[in-house]
């Protein structure tokens, strides 16, 4: 090995041990959890649905969509979302959209996160008329006490 490649090697070598020491310092500092580290803020938003509907449209990107049964005779949508990538609740000919719209800037598309945006539905184990689900990312989940005349789940990845 020549006297420059061995330069560059133990400048190489240096700048691990320097990043792997730094890293550790920071994890320890945030005991360790992973959620500190994200770049992309969170928050919950709650939508009690007051009118009946028979179906449900609902347009996402990223978000897990679960579609479970209420406790009660309530329609409940919970949206845990990132900040301006929100969702809007509404209730539309006999129909619940739930779609996204996104006001993010070029540059907040950018950045860490180790959580998942997540839809949830909440309704009343019943039958239903139409079930549309879109996204492009994420799981959907239903649950086996709902009927429908038709569905249709589209997911990209």
């Amino acid at each position: 090995m020549n006297k420059i490649t061995k330069v560059w090697f133990v400048i190489g070598v240096s700048l691990i041990l320097i990043g792997s020491i730094i890293f550790v310092g920071v994890m320890t500092v945030n005991k360790w959890d992973f959620s500190k580290l994200q770049t992309n803020k969170f928050e919950t938003s709650k939508y009690d649905i007051t009118e009946e509907f028979r179906n449900i449209h609902i347009l996402t990107d990223t978000a897990d969509v679960q579609i479970v049964p209420s406790d009660a005779e309530t329609y409940m949508v919970e949206c845990y979302e990132q900040e301006n990538l929100l969702h809007s609740v509404s209730v539309k000919d006999n129909t619940l959209y739930i779609e996204v719209s996104d006001t993010r800037k070029w540059y907040e598309h950018i950045g860490i996160a180790w959580t998942t945006p997540k839809i949830t539905v909440s309704v009343p184990a019943d039958e239903y008329g139409k079930l549309f689900v879109k996204a492009s990312t994420g799981n959907v989940s239903v649950d086996d006490s709902f009927k429908y005349e038709s569905a249709f789940v589209s997911v990209t990845t």
